[in-house]
């Protein structure tokens, strides 16, 4: 992965964003992270980014995640329409959500979302996570690895701390 990639969040609820921007700060993610509030921001973003033959091209996107549910385009429309590019499918997508819905999780997968997470209030889940995210997609800025626990165990815990 370049240095010159970049980390996409759509998310409509500041206070969730200051707390996904601190999250991401404190899980030493070495990639800077680009905030839109809505998932068209996204879309339109990424519609001007195509790969050209140089494999490093600026601001290219690692990493997208989005909120399940915001104002024009949600999380499942923008992972719909990244499935569909054929020079973005791959492109790793987690989608999260306030709510601990069965449906919106198993719709989610069936689109390809990467990963589903319940949004929690707790800044230091939310950092365990990403960390965790960080270090199977190789985000982790050098000698920042740490023994963390698995993904599963930890998204589990959001999950079932999300769902009090």
């Amino acid at each position: 992965m370049g240095n010159n990639c970049v980390i996409l969040v759509a998310e409509d609820n500041p206070a969730d964003t200051i707390l996904l921007k601190r999250a991401l700060s404190g899980a030493k993610i070495r990639l800077p992270a680009i905030f839109f509030d809505d998932g068209q921001q996204i879309i339109d973003y990424l519609k001007q980014y195509r790969p050209t033959a140089k494999l490093e091209k600026e601001n290219s996107p690692a990493l997208i995640m989005v909120d399940l549910a915001m104002p024009k385009v949600g999380g499942l429309e923008v992972l719909a329409w990244v499935r569909q590019q054929p020079d973005l499918s791959q492109l790793p997508v987690i989608v999260f959500s306030g709510l601990n819905r069965p449906i919106d999780i198993s719709r989610a997968y069936a689109l390809g979302a990467d990963l589903f997470l319940i949004k929690t209030a707790d800044p230091n889940q939310w950092t365990t996570v990403l960390q965790r995210v960080a270090e199977i997609y190789h985000l982790l800025e050098p000698d920042s690895s740490s023994a963390s626990p698995p993904i599963a165990e930890v998204t589990k815990q959001v999950v079932d701390e999300g769902g009090r």
